[in-house]
């Protein structure tokens, strides 16, 4: 059986609090507090949740800043040139975009 973190090339634990709503997603302020595999130097970013996905922006929006969850994420792709991308998931400071496969 492949659990949760078996699909995710990169799983951080994050403190999350809402930032905004924008026309076709919520965006989400995140804080790195720690990465448990892969390799993340980004230690904050805003993760765009699209609207097919409202149930992970209702899980989130229910945290407190200090609140902390494990979210995992499979690699989308390199070169984003924006930082808000139409993924659910985000993009760090080396422009590749990480989508978003599992919230626990």
């Amino acid at each position: 059986m492949v659990n949760d973190a078996d699909r995710a090339d990169l799983v951080l634990e994050l403190s999350v609090a809402p930032s905004m709503v924008i026309g076709y997603a919520w965006v989400f302020g995140c804080d790195v507090r720690r990465v448990l595999k892969g390799r993340c130097t980004t230690t904050e970013f805003d993760l765009t949740v699209l609207g097919p996905d409202a149930a992970v922006a209702e899980t989130l929006r229910t945290k407190g800043r200090s609140d902390v969850v494990e979210a995992g994420f499979r690699k989308h792709r390199t070169g984003e040139r924006r930082r808000r991308m139409p993924i659910t998931g985000f993009v760090d400071d080396d422009h590749t975009s990480w989508k978003l496969v599992y919230l626990r």
